[in-house]
């Protein structure tokens, strides 16, 4: 008996080159984090290091979102050929848009904040018992 929601068409999967413990074969388990093949990764690092194509032409040939194409690329170290696009978040500074040097100032601001909270949170360590009875909130 079929469930409603399953399938009629088998998919056959496709080996992994190498025998890897934690290769990911034929769909993904369910409950996995991994939603994509370790051989759709590979056609994709392919598509990235070997042709001119965007990440949005990657994305529609083999189903893989853009963004993350985008986080194999820099999470890999992934190079693109010379003359292909390049990534919005590997445009200079200078020649970035509105969103992209908005986004970068935002990290900036929120690094600065974790630095500043640290150095406070060092220097009430370091305030001896009775001055910091005095300030504690």
């Amino acid at each position: 008996m079929r469930l409603p929601l399953q399938s009629p068409i088998a998919r056959i999967g496709v080996r992994p080159d190498r025998n890897e413990p934690d290769a990911v074969v034929g769909p993904r388990p369910r409950g996995s984090r991994r939603l994509h093949t370790d051989a759709k990764v590979a056609g994709v690092r392919r598509l990235v290091e070997q042709t001119t194509l965007t990440y949005g032409e990657i994305a529609q040939r083999t189903g893989v979102g853009r963004a993350s194409i985008c986080r194999w690329t820099r999470e890999g170290g992934w190079q693109r050929p010379a003359f292909a696009p390049r990534a919005t978040n590997t445009v200079p500074t200078a020649r970035a848009g509105a969103r992209l040097r908005l986004r970068t100032l935002a990290a900036r601001l929120a690094a600065l904040a974790e630095h500043h909270i640290r150095e406070l949170e060092d220097s009430a360590a370091s305030i001896p018992t009775s001055s910091a009875r005095r300030w504690s909130f």
